[in-house]
């Protein structure tokens, strides 16, 4: 169960806001992050402003992150050897730093990188991880939601689904239907306890581009929130929503 972050964009605006969020966090935890884009998003294109685009996500690219330049004996073993892995440390040394020398392991390690079968030392290594997914989460923007803010009916996507879903619920909303809109972006680590709040005490409908409703699993997991199967819209058959369909469906279930 490796740590990872998996970020889903909605459109190609957040395509290149959340690939730099990715790259950032990738450097700074030393963890996978997975950029999630469906085949929509891949083959559509648009003009937006770079400029505005980049305020979004602000961070100084010439800046090495969380690269220590000087090592001291506290940091260091018996001997000698930088404590790269030691609990609550996320600095990292570049090749040639004084003092700076420590493994990179594939198999499990001490806080120096050696191999090791030793049960306690495994335990605080996987918790080490862990908590890497704890501090990202503080770092994640707070889950948005769209359309009309107190409402009893919320429409819960990802994806590239964001651009017809706003137009439908803006359309649903200007009849007086009063719907909310939730894109969940980050699914990993999952933003429970934002998520819950926008979410419980409303009824549901949720809309994507798989068989089994995938993102409706991931809220039961993690929320204990279960939508109704009459309220799940799912297409498999290779297409996009359009703005009338996803308008049609949603109506259907009001």
């Amino acid at each position: 169960e490796p740590p990872r972050v998996v970020i889903a964009p909605g459109d190609v605006n957040e395509c290149y806001t959340e690939t730099k969020r990715a790259f950032y966090l990738a450097e700074k935890y030393q963890l996978p992050v997975i950029v999630l884009v469906d085949k929509q998003l891949t083959e559509s294109y648009q003009t937006f402003d770079l400029n505005e685009e980049e305020k979004a996500f602000i961070f100084d690219y010439a800046t090495q992150i969380n690269v220590l330049e000087k090592v001291s004996p506290k940091q260091q073993n018996a001997d000698g050897l930088y404590k790269r892995y030691a609990s609550g440390n996320v600095f990292r040394t570049l090749p040639g730093t004084s003092g700076g020398v420590y493994t990179c392991a594939g198999d499990e390690h001490d806080e120096v990188g050696e191999i090791t079968e030793d049960a306690e030392i495994r335990k605080r290594m996987v918790e080490r991880r862990a908590q890497k997914l704890e501090l990202i989460q503080k770092e994640l923007p707070t889950p948005e939601l769209l359309g009309v803010k107190n409402t009893d009916w919320v429409v819960v996507s990802w994806g590239s689904n964001k651009g017809a879903l706003r137009e439908a619920v803006d359309r649903l909303n200007a009849e007086g239907k009063r719907m909310g809109l939730l894109m969940i972006k980050y699914m990993c680590p999952f933003q429970s306890s934002e998520i819950k709040r926008l979410l419980e005490h409303k009824k549901l409908i949720l809309l994507e581009n798989n068989y089994s409703g995938q993102l409706g699993e991931l809220l039961r997991e993690k929320i204990g929130i279960m939508i109704e199967e009459n309220n799940k819209i799912l297409r498999y058959d290779g297409g996009a929503f359009t703005v009338d369909e996803a308008y049609a469906e949603i109506k259907k279930r009001l």
